[in-house]
């Protein structure tokens, strides 16, 4: 399982520059579910970096930076800045800023765009990670019936759309979700292999979650991993949820928001079909 948020932008860092398709543009997904029943599931799409084509991971909860590896592709850019990056439970790895002239994500073209590539030489490589707040600040759909896309600027469903919650300097989509017991707030993580919830909301809530095992990560203490009952989300009901039990207080610190609790992830997302206003700041989730 792979911690997705990304929580100290670097200071030479503003908003990444960004050039929209003028229609609708459709990007083809690529589900890689997980391998067993309780596993970890992952988001791939064809991408190109100034005509240097990579496999990247669909991934929203690294809001509006792109995070690439220090490898063949990314290494001849000069550094335009330097600094660190801190995943949700507070690991923390060097980076430094880099300016990729053209993004190409399926048939459309995005550019000048902003990277954050890793530098630490203990870190495996891993696919670039592109989140759609990194290249658009309009609208973007989330498909998962056959095939499943990334739509920009795709038509508004007829809702009934939510605000989303405030956004944070990189750009995440805040959402709020109920478990039963109140509401609380959701990262919307398509990096997250794996629905986490706050092991303290676990802990007051018993009742709403069956424990199921434990779930191992090389290098990290075990995580309980539970059944929850239901979680509600936009008026849609999801049923027998697996989530994994995380310290959320490195999350809460970060975003200034005690109310974090959840970060939802590939197995919730893939089972609906969402949207993504932007502009409105606003989102809706509908069957697929």
């Amino acid at each position: 399982m792979r911690q997705a948020l990304v929580l100290l932008p670097l200071a030479a860092l503003g908003c990444a520059s960004w050039r929209a398709p003028r229609a609708p543009a459709a990007v083809a997904l690529r589900l890689v579910p997980p391998a067993q029943k309780i596993g970890t599931g992952e988001m791939y799409m064809d991408c190109a970096f100034d005509a240097a084509p990579r496999s990247c991971r669909l991934d929203t909860g690294a809001g509006d930076k792109i995070l690439v590896h220090d490898d063949a592709t990314f290494a001849p850019y000069p550094a335009a800045g330097s600094g660190s990056n801190a995943n949700g439970i507070g690991a923390r790895s060097d980076v430094d800023l880099i300016r990729i002239g053209r993004l190409r994500l399926g048939a459309s073209d995005f550019g000048p765009v902003s990277a954050k590539r890793a530098k630490d030489p203990a870190r495996a490589p891993f696919s670039p990670m592109i989140g759609p707040q990194a290249v658009t600040r309009r609208a973007f759909a989330l498909r998962f019936s056959s095939p499943p896309q990334l739509v920009f600027d795709a038509p508004p469903p007829p809702g009934p759309f939510f605000p989303l919650g405030p956004f944070d300097r990189d750009r995440h989509l805040f959402i709020t979700v109920d478990a039963g017991a109140e509401p609380f707030t959701a990262l919307f993580d398509t990096g997250a292999g794996i629905t986490e919830i706050d092991r303290d909301y676990v802990a007051a809530h018993p009742k709403d979650f069956t424990f199921v095992g434990v779930m191992q990560f090389p290098g990290r203490p075990d995580a309980s991993i539970y059944e929850l009952r239901a979680l509600n989300i936009g008026g849609r009901r999801f049923d027998a949820v697996d989530v994994v039990a995380e310290d959320f207080a490195f999350m809460q610190k970060k975003t200034r928001d005690p109310s974090l609790r959840l970060l939802l992830g590939y197995d919730v997302i893939t089972r609906a079909d969402w949207s993504f206003d932007l502009a409105r700041r606003r989102w809706s989730v509908s069957a697929p």
